[in-house]
């Protein structure tokens, strides 16, 4: 195994640098060296085996032992170090975060999911630095990478804050600064000097995920049961034409909100579907028939779920296979068949009202919460996020209940605060679940 030196591993690069290295298993395939600058014979990581003490990233003589050395420590630190050790002959690998390389006739610039020919005929060449490309550009050309390779992109231009490299922690800890919520939750971080840029950058994502309708105030909701109600909250009623014909209702709300919604189908279809299939004599286990709903990959056909023939009592399966028939469209063959395409269509119609709510309303949606017994439907939270390109929130279940609870406290003089402190101890209080797009 090649001695590798490291260098600037607990910065915010280098701490994720170790992190990807031992999930990938990267330890076992090398010697590794720790180095500091600043803490020269302190305790290496736990991922050193016989070096167990950390070395003076400044001593020629130690990084020469190293077949490898990689450094997140930053430009200054290759500046300095890196011209003294190949002027005492060093003849290894030089890998580097920094940007100090990477436009030299010697390097290569490193992303491998995009450009791995080009390391691999660097290599065959014996080229000796390898660098890393600026993190938005590299993160951008992986997103987009097959399209360049297939040249269809003319021109693309891009812009950063640095806030997620090394050289960019302390803009980051400046930008949080001027935050409120996210502020409060890393105040105390942000006091300490010596407190790691990934660990506020973990709080922060995980109070985003957590934060509530009140604070992410651009939502809209699904309360998803038997039926459906699909709607945004306002401060005023929408009063236009286009509303009525829309179907779209102004219900008064606590404190005075107006509930804009809608009523789409809901779970009917499914309940009744597999009710006809239990009156034929078979016994349906719905987790296992929804699990291979979720598994069919064969497209099924997407039928208007609010066409009047679903709405009374009977064989389901049988009228979503004539809706397909008049229209020359394929009908579902099998159970799951059924089932998945139950849910896209549903799921399409939840976007489509959503959208609708927020055109009419003039409204902009960010997030969709589901309540209700359709919560717990995870493949329907699932292509609702993907249909309508949104995150889904799902839960709490019992929602309507938990609210009647709620308001009722607060009249009795139980609990007190706005709709918004209501909503805020709801989301402490049960479990969501929370779904992106795909």
């Amino acid at each position: 195994m090649e001695l590798t030196g490291l260098v600037g591993w607990r910065g915010m690069v280098g701490s994720v640098l170790l992190e990807r290295m031992a999930a990938e298993g990267d330890f076992a395939l090398i010697e590794p060296l720790f180095f500091s600058t600043s803490d020269k014979g302190g305790v290496a990581p736990a991922h050193a085996k016989n070096e167990t003490r950390l070395r003076d990233a400044y001593d020629i003589e130690a990084l020469k032992r190293c077949a490898i050395v990689i450094s997140a420590q930053g430009g200054e630190y290759t500046k300095d170090v890196y011209p003294r050790l190949r002027a005492a002959g060093w003849k290894g690998f030089w890998i580097d975060a920094a940007k100090t390389l990477r436009m030299q006739d010697d390097a290569v610039i490193i992303l491998d999911p995009v450009n791995l020919p080009v390391i691999q005929a660097a290599l065959a060449r014996g080229v000796r630095n390898y660098i890393g490309g600026n993190c938005t550009v590299s993160c951008m050309l992986m997103g987009v990478g097959a399209l360049f390779k297939a040249d269809l992109v003319e021109w693309m231009t891009c812009t950063t804050y640095q806030a997620a490299s090394g050289g960019g922690a302390q803009h980051m800890r400046e930008l949080l600064t001027q935050y409120g919520a996210l502020h409060v939750e890393v105040r105390e971080l942000l006091a300490d000097p010596k407190s790691a840029i990934l660990e506020i950058d973990r709080r922060i994502a995980e109070r985003q995920r957590s934060m509530t309708p009140a604070e992410t105030e651009h939502f809209a909701y699904i309360s998803c049961g038997t039926w459906g109600l699909v709607g945004v909250e306002l401060d005023a009623a929408v009063l236009t034409e286009a509303s009525r014909l829309e179907g779209f209702t102004n219900e008064g709300g606590v404190d005075g909100r107006i509930r804009y919604l809608h009523n789409v189908m809901g779970l009917w279809l499914l309940s009744e579907s597999v009710r006809r299939w239990e009156d034929e004599g078979t016994i349906i286990h719905l987790p296992a028939l929804l699990s291979e709903a979720a598994a069919v990959s064969a497209a099924v056909p997407v039928f208007d779920t609010n066409d009047p023939r679903f709405l009374g009592r009977g064989d389901m399966p049988t009228r979503i296979a004539e809706w397909c028939s008049e229209r020359g469209i394929a009908a579902p063959q099998t159970r799951p068949e059924f089932v998945r395409s139950i849910l896209e269509s549903l799921s399409e119609a939840f976007a489509r009202a959503v959208e609708t709510a927020a055109e009419l309303s003039r409204k902009r949606v960010g997030v969709i919460h589901i309540v209700g017994g359709g919560s717990q439907n995870e493949l329907l939270c699932q292509l609702t996020a993907n249909r309508s390109g949104l995150e889904v929130v799902a839960g709490p279940v019992e929602a309507t209940a938990i609210g009647n609870i709620l308001i009722q406290a607060r009249a009795q003089g139980l609990v007190t605060g706005s709709l918004e402190s209501l909503r805020a101890l709801v989301a402490r209080s049960f479990e969501q679940v929370r779904y992106l797009p795909r």
